[in-house]
């Protein structure tokens, strides 16, 4: 990711739109980090009419809930499913369709959506453009669900500034 910043960025101060567009592999680290930790655990949609789905009946009025914290790390849907792995969301690799929806699917959809990636990608840019980051030793990665998803006990790094 770095040296796409580095390249695509340089040492520029601001970060154009079409930067972003040329920020493949930071969008791809940016859908697996999502994959794995979804800022929400998943989605609650209430069934309006009776269906069967693989032979089980699902009455209307049921609620149904989607979790995409739990479909992103199952074996059936992305191998390997808690490796890290960017390549997954290459532009040539199988697209995962309905298993992936950090921010739900459908008409209601988050609005927000493409905004929210461009700014998650203009911070990151620029965070890995001015610094280096290293994760200090012996933390967990234990989530909190508290509406959201969140480390349970930060995430503690090392910051150095870039030369």
């Amino acid at each position: 990711v770095r040296k796409e910043v580095d390249e695509v960025i340089g040492v520029k101060p601001e970060i154009s739109y079409d930067d972003l567009g040329k920020l493949g592999y930071l969008s791809q680290v940016l859908k697996e980090t999502l994959r794995m930790y979804p800022t929400a655990p998943g989605t609650a949609r209430q069934i309006d009419e009776d269906m069967v789905i693989d032979g089980i009946h699902i009455p209307a009025g049921i609620g149904c809930m989607f979790s995409s914290y739990a479909t992103g790390r199952m074996e059936k849907f992305f191998k390997d499913p808690l490796k890290f792995d960017p390549d997954r969301f290459h532009p040539d690799a199988p697209k995962p369709y309905y298993t992936y929806f950090p921010f739900a699917l459908g008409p209601r959809s988050c609005l927000g959506q493409n905004f929210a990636q461009m700014e998650a990608k203009v911070v990151m840019a620029k965070l890995i453009q001015r610094f280096e980051f290293t994760l200090v030793p012996g933390q967990t990665f234990d989530i909190q669900d508290t509406g959201t998803l969140r480390p349970k006990s930060g995430v503690v790094c090392t910051i150095k500034q870039r030369k």
